[in-house]
């Protein structure tokens, strides 16, 4: 992932970027990019513009996001729901 975080012409070189491993999610595994910009008001629109490389990147390497799955079970009739 750093070489996506590198090649962004607004990143500062130094300090280097940083990617930090934060910990286990419930279906992930949760990620932090820390990098110094020349130009802080530009925080949001190069956040964002690092997103989409780094997914770009994730399915450039057939790397699938999982997402959480919920199963519901429905009851038919209300009959078994009265006391």
């Amino acid at each position: 992932m750093s070489g996506v975080i590198t090649v962004s012409p607004r990143v500062l070189k130094e300090p280097a970027p940083e990617v930090r491993f934060d910990g286990f999610g419930e279906s992930s595994l949760d990620f932090s990019v820390l990098v110094w910009l020349a130009d802080p008001r530009e925080d949001l629109r190069i956040s964002s513009e690092l997103r989409f490389e780094i997914h770009a990147a994730l399915k450039a390497a057939s790397i699938e996001i999982p997402y959480p799955q919920r199963d519901l079970h429905l009851r038919s009739g209300l009959e078994s729901l009265r006391p």
